[in-house]
């Protein structure tokens, strides 16, 4: 299981993105921990690849309802420096591990 809800499940089925967002916020811990100075923001996106097609998951008013077809540009660039982005996609700021979730099926849906 890579997405959705995690309750319930044995360790060893919990899939790649629930684990990623447990590293995160376990590492934000451990770094607060070390620096009471330490400040830190997370912010979310999904987006799903199909063939040529890039769909922003967390914006419901991006694609056009008859077509399917994305309204908004979304666009994956690299920089000179090799550095890949996204330009286009709704960010959502999250504080921890159930917001993710959240919001991850959210874009499922």
């Amino acid at each position: 299981m890579g997405t959705g809800s995690t309750v319930g499940l044995p360790v060893d089925q919990v899939g790649i993105v629930p684990r990623v967002f447990d590293f995160i916020f376990d590492e934000i811990e451990n770094r607060r921990k070390q620096s009471e100075f330490s400040e830190f923001t997370v912010k979310v996106q999904f987006l799903e690849l199909y063939g040529d097609d890039i769909r922003a998951l967390l914006d419901g008013h991006n694609v056009d309802k008859i077509t399917g077809k994305n309204v908004k540009d979304i666009r994956i660039t690299e920089a000179k420096n090799g550095t890949i982005g996204v330009t286009g996609l709704k960010s959502e700021i999250v504080s921890n591990k159930p917001e993710c979730i959240l919001l991850l099926n959210k874009g499922i849906a």
